[in-house]
């Protein structure tokens, strides 16, 4: 005779606290009390938004010109939206490009106070499917949304999660080695141009195999740069002035970053504008020699290629705050 099956359910073991977690939370949510305290006595809760709002607006009534022209843009936000801030020279310019100019007329539609709250509910709930893009678990969700990164992004306003939907996206492309889709997305980097500097790079030294990718990059980017050329390519040049004028600025004082350009500036304080432009020059020969030993000793795993690329953007972008960082999650 034979052995009956025991088929008595084992008992299911408890979930154990996993006290990394509990170790995360507490650590994200101290650094976030402590940001959120320098937000409310600066008295800056979304600084940066209004500057995009402002920049809208300002193209809307006056166009491009008038919102690239810092001595201009300054007196129209000071005067409009942060009053505070009236002490002479400012940072707080419209330097986004024009492809990003005309995204914010949109935003300057509706009043300041009800866009910057409906672009802060967008970028939390954001998070969600960005988390899950990446097969993270769902706890992981309650610490992105209180990791600094984010906390500045939502003290700032910033464009955070809106980015890092389109980096987790590019990725999953990426891994799968579905090249005309991740160029797709990457074109839409062409409203935070320093953001895609990695993926340019990756691109471009595995040209043979990511040929596509980089093809259908520069038609999405093109495709959405049409509104800002229709009428000639004057808002195009006042942007490269404005930038121009902005290297005169920013080297004079160093930004929250952990990039290489920024982290040199700080040993050459006060530096002059060219050297500002060396520290951005070794910031990319750098970060294509990372990828090219990169592609080198992982030439076939389009999966951590795309990550070291990720790396390679935080590391030698000429313009990229703490806020950026939350792409590193990918």
């Amino acid at each position: 005779m034979g052995v009956e099956p025991d088929n008595t359910p084992s008992p299911v073991a408890p979930r154990r606290l996993d006290v990394r977690v509990v170790l995360a939370l507490v650590a994200c949510a101290v650094v976030a009390g402590r940001m959120a305290g320098v937000v409310r006595e600066q008295q800056n809760f979304g600084l940066d938004f209004g500057v995009f709002h402002a920049g809208g607006a300002l193209i809307r009534s006056s166009g491009y010109a008038a919102a690239y022209d810092p001595a201009r843009f300054s007196r129209y936000f000071e005067s409009n939206y942060y009053p505070s801030l009236s002490s002479g020279e400012t940072v707080s310019h419209f330097i986004s490009t024009p492809t990003f100019g005309w995204f914010a007329q949109g935003l300057a539609v509706i009043p300041f106070s009800a866009s910057l709250s409906m672009w802060l509910v967008a970028g939390t709930v954001l998070v969600v499917p960005a988390v899950r893009l990446l097969e993270l678990p769902a706890r992981w969700i309650p610490i992105v949304l209180i990791a600094p990164a984010m906390v500045a992004n939502i003290a700032l306003a910033q464009t955070g999660p809106f980015v890092l939907l389109v980096f987790v996206t590019i990725h999953r492309f990426a891994r799968e080695e579905r090249w005309i889709p991740a160029g797709l997305v990457a074109g839409l980097l062409i409203l935070k141009p320093a953001l895609a500097l990695g993926w340019g790079i990756w691109w471009l030294v595995q040209a043979r195999r990511c040929w596509q990718a980089l093809a259908a990059a520069i038609l999405s980017a093109a495709v959405l740069s049409v509104p800002t050329v229709l009428g000639g390519f004057s808002a195009w040049r006042s942007f490269f002035d404005a930038m121009r004028y902005r290297v005169d600025v920013e080297a004079a004082w160093s930004q929250q970053s952990p990039s290489l350009p920024e982290f040199a500036k700080l040993l050459t304080p006060n530096s002059g504008s060219a050297l500002t432009l060396v520290w951005w020059i070794v910031g990319f020969l750098t970060a294509a020699l990372l990828i090219h030993l990169a592609t080198r000793r992982w030439k076939g795993d389009a999966e951590l290629l795309s990550g070291v690329a990720v790396v390679a953007s935080v590391w030698a972008s000429p313009h990229l705050l703490v806020y950026d960082t939350l792409v590193l999650l990918v």
